[in-house]
């Protein structure tokens, strides 16, 4: 996948899955980062939609996870969670203390969901659950604990 029109043909083979949350395909990388539903779809139906695009996929056991962190709002609180989480053996990850969000991408044969989000509760912060939603609006079907109103703020 080095095009942006073959970038194109493996977004649209996924996309048909369902319980699909967000993708984001990378011509100039040749990545293509998935968000799903876990109880929905797996990893490796979306290899074989990948394949199904004539495309291969070289890591399987590579997973990135996006997580809600409310409470995560300034430098300061994504420096904590960072230091947790270079305990826990994560490939890569990115704090986003401006909509409370932590993107962690991990091996899925040496840690596991859990790990991560007991590493982020050992740095003091609640991992809130994850909503589906197919429509792709983050705010459909209930209101976001806005980070300026929280007890913290």
């Amino acid at each position: 996948m080095d095009c942006p029109s073959c970038a194109g043909k493996v977004e649209n083979s996924v996309k048909r899955l369902d319980g699909i949350n967000d993708l984001n395909p990378q011509a100039t990388t040749g990545t293509l980062t998935v968000s799903y539903d876990h109880e929905r779809t797996s990893a490796t139906a979306i290899a074989e939609r990948v394949e199904k695009a004539g495309y291969t996929v070289e890591d399987e056991s590579e997973t990135s996870i996006k997580l809600p962190v409310p409470e995560m709002d300034c430098a300061s609180c994504a420096g904590k969670i960072e230091n947790a989480l270079k305990k826990t053996g994560v490939t890569t990850y990115e704090t986003r203390p401006t909509t409370g969000t932590v993107v962690v991408t991990f091996e899925s044969s040496r840690v596991k969901e859990a790990d991560v989000i007991k590493a982020i509760e050992s740095a003091g912060y609640g991992v809130t659950e994850t909503r589906t939603d197919k429509s792709g609006d983050d705010n459909a079907g209930g209101e976001r604990e806005s980070i300026w109103t929280s007890s913290r703020a």
